[in-house]
């Protein structure tokens, strides 16, 4: 279930619709899934049930991890000048 809310109805439209690409719910895997069903890879795996992940990932959990780890890299990217400071220093 996806939600928005916003200032206006037309804003939480857009931000549902640029959502629900952004997960590609709406994409038709039906000619994937016919075209490899017989793959020894990709058919194996998906008819491996045992394979299944045992806890559902929430889309916006991933979401979370993505900003987190981008704002990770961000933070060691902007203290390069400074450690490279403290290299020449020595």
């Amino acid at each position: 279930v996806i939600g928005a809310w916003g200032p206006s109805r037309g804003s939480c439209g857009l931000a549902l619709q640029r959502m629900r690409f952004a997960l590609g719910v709406d994409d038709d895997l039906a000619p994937f899934h016919a075209r490899f069903r017989t793959d020894p890879l990709i058919g194996a795996l998906s008819d491996a049930t045992s394979l299944a992940a045992a806890v559902r990932i929430v889309p916006f959990a991933v979401l979370v991890a993505g900003v987190l780890w981008c704002w990770a890299a961000r933070a060691q990217w902007a203290a390069q000048p400074a450690a490279a400071r403290a290299v020449a220093a020595t």
